[in-house]
């Protein structure tokens, strides 16, 4: 059920679907007809599907087949949501709007200004370079595995970042960030990572 005084009062509740629907002005008059399907938030993301057919369903518009959009990888939505998102409308805020104001300036200027991670098994790396702060898959990898086998954290061991400096005196919030991840989606992320890899080195020896 949505609160009374919920803001975005151009979408309709349909109690029987548990969905919102209609427009959504994202800024200046810039409408999106969307349908919000509520169930299972807070524990994960309401799936939010563009149903005016003004972007294409393509992997790199960020938009599925059926309509659905695609907002951000599994990683950054359990982080997100145990740290900011707690509500239907920061949801809205903070994932739903930014994401239609990025396509409006994708349809003006031919590209995504920032905030977009690849599709696929790259959108999967980029999120954890993205959460680590760093760009070398080989340190990022052996944090991921450090975080699943539950290692005893040294805080004075060198920052995952490579500024020489300490974990403690750099970046260790973003480990707590890491800790917010479950289980299960770095073991698929993991997976599906060393998976790639096996196929590129497997290339090279052809």
């Amino acid at each position: 059920m949505i609160d009374h005084g919920f803001k975005y009062e151009n979408l309709k509740y349909s109690a029987l679907n548990n969905e919102l629907y209609g427009d959504l002005d994202v800024g200046n008059n810039d409408i999106y007809d969307v349908v919000i399907k509520i169930n299972g938030f807070p524990k994960r993301f309401p799936l939010v599907f563009e149903v005016g057919e003004r972007i294409p369903n393509k992997d790199n518009r960020h938009k599925y087949s059926n309509n659905q959009c695609c907002l951000t990888t599994k990683a950054k939505e359990e982080i997100l949501l145990k740290q900011k998102i707690k509500t239907l409308e920061q949801f809205i805020d903070k994932i739903v709007i930014p994401y239609f104001k990025h396509n409006s300036f994708y349809e003006i200027n031919g590209f995504y200004k920032e905030g977009e991670y690849s599709h696929g098994i790259i959108g999967i790396i980029e999120t954890y370079f993205d959460i680590l702060h760093t760009n070398n898959l080989k340190i990022t990898l052996e944090w991921l595995n450090k975080r699943m086998k539950k290692q005893k954290l040294n805080i004075k061991e060198p920052c995952f970042c490579e500024s020489g400096k300490t974990l403690k005196k750099c970046h260790l919030k973003y480990y707590y960030d890491l800790s917010q991840i479950s289980d299960k989606t770095i073991a698929t992320d993991l997976s599906i990572i060393i998976v790639m890899m096996k196929a590129e080195a497997e290339k090279h020896l052809e």
